[in-house]
Formats: structure tokens, sequence, C-alpha cells
């Protein structure tokens, strides 16, 4: 089975640079168009269920997409996004002030990190693995459509990487997707971060330009 799991479209606080993890904030109409162009890329890929975080950012991503695809849209809870406890809502600018660690937690590079009150990445990666082996199993589909959050899938590809030290070359932009595969009981990534269907929208980057679709 491949499946193919995205990170949901731009949101008012993407844009704004606040905090979302558990809490939420609407797709800006730039986030539509990137939703609507997943559904775009995955056009040919056979899907006829996307399943999503309940999210509202995420759900609406996923509801876009498969509007381009006559697919379903499901929720499932192991999806949702790494909770940040005490950082969510706050500008990314505030965080200095907050907690000296926060840089390594919002980018990952301290996986065992968790924000006060919140998830570490490491905890993150396991959840997310868990739903997708349990999604997979579950389907008789050749092809699985998820939607997802930044976080999730970063620690998922690195977990499934056999994470190694560099962690921010997992980072996925607003949009972007892994290709993943699921055979036999076992979960690999074949591709990550692929952007190729948003050329000429430098909005929503969460990764210095250089990671490219490995």
């Amino acid at each position: 089975m491949r499946i193919l799991m995205a990170r949901h479209g731009q949101t008012e606080w993407n844009l704004a640079g606040r905090i979302q993890g558990s809490e939420d904030s609407p797709l800006t109409a730039l986030g539509v168009e990137q939703a609507q162009a997943i559904g775009q890329a995955w056009k040919h890929s056979g899907i006829r269920t996307i399943y999503s975080s309940p999210l509202g950012r995420a759900m609406d991503t996923a509801r876009h997409a498969a509007a381009g695809l006559g697919a379903s849209c499901l929720d499932d809870g192991g999806l949702v996004e790494r909770a940040f406890g005490r950082y969510e809502g706050v500008p990314i600018t505030a965080l200095r002030e907050m907690d000296p660690q926060w840089e390594a937690i919002i980018l990952g590079t301290r996986p065992e990190l968790a924000a006060p009150d919140g998830e570490s990445l490491q905890q993150v990666a396991a959840r997310v693995e868990t739903a997708v082996r349990r999604l997979a199993e579950a389907s008789d589909e050749t092809t699985l459509g998820i939607v997802s959050h930044g976080h999730c899938l970063l620690g998922l590809v690195w977990r499934l990487s056999g994470e190694p030290a560099d962690i921010r070359q997992f980072h996925h932009r607003n949009a972007s997707y892994s290709e993943l595969e699921w055979q036999d009981g076992e979960l690999r990534v074949v591709r990550w971060a692929v952007a190729d269907h948003l050329v000429g929208d430098e909005s929503g980057l969460s990764a210095p330009a250089r990671f490219a679709a490995r």
C-alpha cells in the first residue's frame, strides 16, 4: 500500500507566527489554494478516502483536497497535532521570554523535550505511527490519503528514518506531503517534503529552503 500524508494548508496563525498545536485557526485564502493543489497532485493516485486530524485546519484541507478526487473524508484523533501546552496561541517572538529551550522544542532538535503541559516530539512520533499503522491495516485501498500537521509529519518521518541527528531536514512546509509504503507489516519512507505542486508558492516554509524533497 502507498500512503500519501500531507500537512494542512497555510492558516491565519501560521501567517501571524503564532503557535497552534491543539488550538486551531482557519485556512487563509492561500491555504485553500494549497489544499486544492494537494487534490490535483493526488488526482491519479486512486485515493477513495482521506483520513484527517479532527482539527479544523486539517479537516478543511482534507475536504478541499477530496473535492478534486471524489473521495470521502474521515477524522482520526491519532493524527492530531502535537500539543504545545502553555505555548499555544503565543507568538513565536514572545517565546524567548517564556522558555530558554523554546527553539529546540519548536524546531524539534531536542525531540525528548516538551513545552510546559505539552507533548515531546518523541511522544508525537510514536502516537502518529500507531495511528498510521492502524489505518493501513484496516484499509483495502491501494493508496491511502492522510492530512495531518507539521510536527506529526516531522516526528513520523524522523522516527521511520532511524532518528538521525539532522532532524530539520524532515520539516514540511504547508501542504507538502510525504510518501510512505506499507508492506508486510512494515512502514517505510519513500519520499518526504514533496512540494512540486506548490511551485511559485514561497509561503508556509517551516524549514530552510535547502531541504528539498528527498
